[in-house]
């Protein structure tokens, strides 16, 4: 079991890694769109840059946090059971 725990453990911190937030606008922007498209079959030229877009922007947003408030770290993310 302990085997299967770190296959899922590896894949989680090769996937997710520390930028948890643009991974999880990943995940949402696909499945808006993906429901944009079989509700509108002819947008799906501009479906591929509209996820670009968001994803961009889902990104961009730590970073405006970041800037309006200045003295604020982000503290990285530590993968369980590891030490400093």
């Amino acid at each position: 079991m302990s085997y299967l725990w770190g296959f899922v453990m590896f894949w989680y911190d090769f996937l997710v890694g520390d930028a948890w937030d643009i991974a999880a606008g990943v995940v949402v922007m696909l499945i808006l769109l993906g429901i944009l498209a079989r509700s509108l079959p002819a947008a799906t030229s501009w479906l591929g840059p509209l996820l670009a877009l968001s994803v961009i922007a889902l990104g961009g947003i730590p970073v405006a946090i970041l800037s309006v408030h200045p003295g604020r770290v982000a503290q990285p993310v530590r993968a369980h059971g590891s030490h400093p």
